[in-house]
């Protein structure tokens, strides 16, 4: 994707949600790329709350689909978390929802009811989930990227059971295997307990056949 045509972009959305002019529904669902999306966020400041947290309130779908793509530099605005957790009770599109979750994980506080929720509602909605996944990554990168995040500081600790199910979902067998047995003893409770269902499911699914 052309750097300068992302810029021309960002630039564009930055000018008419800060000057409150409105966002152009069809133009920014058409920018919920990671490129784009990626970018912005690195462009956000605590002052856009206020706009983005209009977005979040958006009955369009569009303008929801790009404030949940990019709020995360957000995410600490008390306004912009309790938007969050309201958005997820209302009536969405998979697409919306999907999105959603990954926002909703940032938060490392989240309690076990919520991660169950989360958790369930993924492998019940599974298809628009490897959707939105391979939407943004190839089925080598997501791997990559999971096995990377899980591993790195910087990814909240509420997030790792999400990457071990890519790693689950879209890695080979003995890839996935070898990673989930290194979080089954984790000292976060719901992580152990996805990484120990997935390995049982994994190993099940394996039996006489070659990893």
């Amino acid at each position: 994707m052309d750097l300068a045509w992302i810029d021309s972009c960002v630039d564009g959305v930055l000018r008419d949600g800060r000057s409150g002019r409105g966002l152009d529904p069809g133009l920014v669902y058409k920018l919920v790329k990671k490129e784009v999306a990626d970018r912005l966020r690195k462009r956000l400041r605590h002052e856009d709350a206020g706009w983005i947290l209009e977005c979040l309130r958006s009955r369009q779908e569009g303008v929801l689909a790009f404030a949940v793509a990019v709020v995360r530099p957000l995410q600490d605005n008390d306004a912009v978390r309790e938007r969050l957790f309201e958005i997820w009770e209302e009536s969405l599109p998979p697409r919306i929802r999907v999105g959603l979750v990954f926002r909703l994980l940032d938060y490392n506080d989240l309690s076990l009811a919520w991660h169950d929720n989360l958790y369930n509602w993924v492998l019940e909605n599974e298809r628009p989930w490897r959707d939105k996944a391979t939407e943004w990554y190839s089925l080598g990168e997501l791997v990559e990227n999971a096995k990377e995040r899980l591993g790195n500081p910087r990814f909240p600790e509420s997030k790792k059971w999400m990457y071990l199910l890519q790693v689950a979902r879209f890695g080979t067998c003995r890839e996935a295997l070898e990673v989930l047995s290194e979080y089954e003893h984790s000292t976060a409770p719901f992580v152990a307990k996805i990484a120990k269902r997935l390995r049982v499911d994994l190993s099940h699914t394996n039996e006489g056949g070659e990893a």
